[in-house]
């Protein structure tokens, strides 16, 4: 018999807006990776025909299309908050719930060092926690950091 994950009694997490899992550095830039409906569902959100939000918000890279970053590498599409909060891709979607943060205490410890909305809010079922690690997994986003 398995034992149960670190998390089967629940985890707190409400997202407090900050931005911090927006952020990266001009080293390390954030790569946030887009499929065609939820791109024309952000470029709707904030009223852009599809083109020119394509033109203006998204870079290719060596693993596929992402949303482009700020020179500090940040995330384009955060402005003191996220400008396509309800309709962001789903790698921000399921944010903190990725299998690597998942994988044991000290990994969701070193996402809580950089989210202020881990240990607060709402208590999250491990049923709810599957549910994202999940949709997590066949969006293929084993490695998000």
């Amino acid at each position: 018999m398995t034992e149960p994950p670190w998390y089967a009694d629940g985890i707190r997490f409400e997202c407090q807006k900050c931005g911090k899992c927006c952020e990266g550095t001009p080293t390390y830039p954030s790569f946030v990776f887009v499929s065609q409906s939820v791109l024309d569902e952000m470029a709707a959100h904030i009223s852009m025909p599809q083109p020119e939000f394509f033109f203006e918000y998204m870079r290719q890279t060596p693993w596929g299309w992402s949303l482009a970053n700020k020179s500090g590498g940040c995330c384009m599409l955060q402005d003191n908050q996220c400008r396509v909060y309800p309709a962001r891709p789903t790698q921000c979607r399921t944010w903190p719930f990725w299998p690597k943060n998942l994988a044991d205490e000290d990994g969701w410890a070193h996402a809580k060092s950089r989210c202020i909305g881990i240990g607060a809010g709402r208590l999250w079922t491990f049923e709810e926690i599957e549910a994202k690690r999940k949709v997590v997994l066949m969006a293929g986003g084993e490695e998000w950091q």
